[in-house]
């Protein structure tokens, strides 16, 4: 248990990513709120998600910094700009690996076995509503070593596989992964009982109070599991925590990793 201890004290110490990484949750959803149907929210809403991207990217880059062990002051800015590419590219692995198939399985099942006065248009919705915390938990897995693996080859200019790569290390470590797969399955729990509280006709986005709390935890408990995992990328990959400041990741972006 001492790697989610060591993860857990490593967060603890920079609690404040813990807020900012849940306030950036909440953006999207007010904007989303405040947006409904009207088209001409659409160019807001995309610059919204972009610098939420952005945001993630960069506190993600640096808990991975900490959980490297370097020294020096991280560059938020470096971070959020050197990662934005690989890490969105891998969000987009990671969605169509996951609810791609969800979507096509449903579809499939519709044209199949749907009862005839369903169409598509109308039993589409529930299906993925019922489906969706299922397809958010094997994202969850897929990126626990995939993110990582992704900042260590962006870092080393290096062309790779994160989502496969990750998934070998999940084998070839099973004590390490097995104790971070816990907080994963609690996150996805959580997920899921804040899902299935409202019905795919939900309008409102903005969680309540209550939710509001699930998701200042989950957010907690993922940077923990961040951390943790990226401590088990850099061991397995044979690294000494390097003790110089954060490379340049922003000065060359080479193409996305395979």
């Amino acid at each position: 248990m001492s790697l989610l201890r060591d993860s857990a004290a490593g967060i603890n110490a920079r609690f404040h990513l813990v807020g900012l990484y849940t306030l950036v949750d909440l953006l999207i959803s007010i904007t989303l709120s405040l947006a409904g149907d009207d088209p001409a929210w659409g160019g807001p809403v995309v610059t919204v998600f972009l610098l939420a991207w952005g945001a993630t990217f960069g506190i993600l880059g640096l808990v991975y910094h900490a959980a490297a062990g370097r020294e020096g002051r991280p560059s938020f800015t470096r971070y959020a700009v050197g990662l934005f590419l690989p890490l969105f590219w891998l969000q987009v692995k990671l969605f169509m690996l996951t609810y791609g198939p969800a979507v096509l399985a449903a579809w499939s099942y519709h044209r199949i076995d749907a009862p005839a006065d369903q169409p598509l248009e109308t039993w589409m919705p529930l299906a993925l509503h019922r489906i969706e915390p299922i397809a958010g938990l094997a994202v969850l897995i897929l990126a626990l070593y995939g993110t990582p693996l992704s900042i260590l080859y962006r870092e080393r200019r290096q062309r790779g596989a994160p989502i496969r790569d990750g998934l070998r290390l999940l084998r070839a470590r099973p004590a390490e992964s097995v104790r971070l797969l816990g907080p994963v399955l609690l996150i996805a729990l959580l997920a899921a009982v804040v899902h299935y509280r409202h019905g795919p006709e939900r309008i409102d986005p903005v969680p309540d109070v209550g939710e509001g709390i699930v998701l200042l935890v989950t957010s907690y408990l993922y940077l923990v599991v961040f951390f943790g995992a990226t401590r088990v990328v850099l061991g397995r990959m044979d690294l000494t925590p390097l003790r110089v400041a954060p490379p340049d990741v922003a000065a060359r972006a080479p193409d996305p990793p395979a």
